[in-house]
């Protein structure tokens, strides 16, 4: 069964990977299109050609995902964990997103200060599973804030991403959080690029000794809850709580 499942997720990884040729061409295309290269369009041409767009743009971070997701399962990525520097990762992360997600609607702050400690993990799988679940956060609020927070107890890290809605929820939001927390293996929560960005990032981290907990916080939030462990843990005595 285990066989089986490995070879189920290098068959969607690789068939991921062949979509994505395809799906980059009509993104550009559909760029040139908007850019007026080939010629004016008018303005219901235009507004095709954005949907197109739009949802060329969906579909690939789908397929990142997956592509992500499935050589996870079958064990294709092989973290090499060393000390990676807590407060400048996080800080890379929020600054890299936060004028992506004001474009979208939702405001990132930044409240970790003085974290002078070190993770340790693969530098590269840890951004990229946090970034994943921030994209997911915005994509659940839609508008609103999302507030980065962290502390060190004595030998891990813990980070919360809490986000807040401007209204309550939408039913997109809560269908996705239930696809997510069903692991995607059921039948009536079909998962969306939502879901499948918070189930890429648990196992990102998952790879680094991390975890990950999602839960609705109010009707109009959601937190995250990760935990990750320390350089400390591994290489020297503990630290004071």
């Amino acid at each position: 069964m285990e066989r089986d499942t490995v070879e189920t997720a290098h068959v969607i990884a690789n068939l991921a990977h062949d979509l994505r040729a395809p799906l980059n061409a009509v993104i550009g295309f559909s760029r040139l299109l908007l850019k007026g290269i080939d010629g004016p369009l008018s303005d219901l041409q235009a507004a095709d050609v954005e949907v197109i767009q739009s949802n060329g743009d969906l579909m690939l971070r789908m397929v990142d995902c997956l592509i992500d997701l499935s050589r996870a399962q079958a064990g294709l990525l092989k973290p090499s964990p060393a000390a990676v520097h807590l407060d400048a990762l996080l800080a890379k992360i929020a600054t890299l997103h936060a004028n992506t997600a004001r474009e979208n609607g939702v405001r990132v702050t930044y409240a970790v200060q003085d974290l002078q400690h070190e993770l340790w993990g693969d530098g590269v799988l840890l951004q990229r599973g946090i970034e994943r679940l921030l994209e997911a956060m915005a994509r659940l609020v839609g508008q609103g804030t999302i507030e980065l927070e962290a502390h060190v107890t004595t030998v891990r890290a813990a980070v919360r991403l809490c986000a807040t809605s401007t209204t309550a929820l939408l039913p997109e939001a809560l269908r996705a959080l239930q696809a997510y927390h069903a692991g995607g293996m059921s039948a009536e929560h079909r998962l969306d690029v939502t879901a499948l960005c918070l189930l890429v990032s648990q196992q990102l981290l998952a790879l680094n000794e991390g975890t990950l907990e999602v839960e609705r916080s109010s009707p109009q939030g959601v937190c995250a809850h990760l935990s990750l462990p320390l350089a400390t843990s591994r290489t020297g005595p503990e630290l004071d709580p």
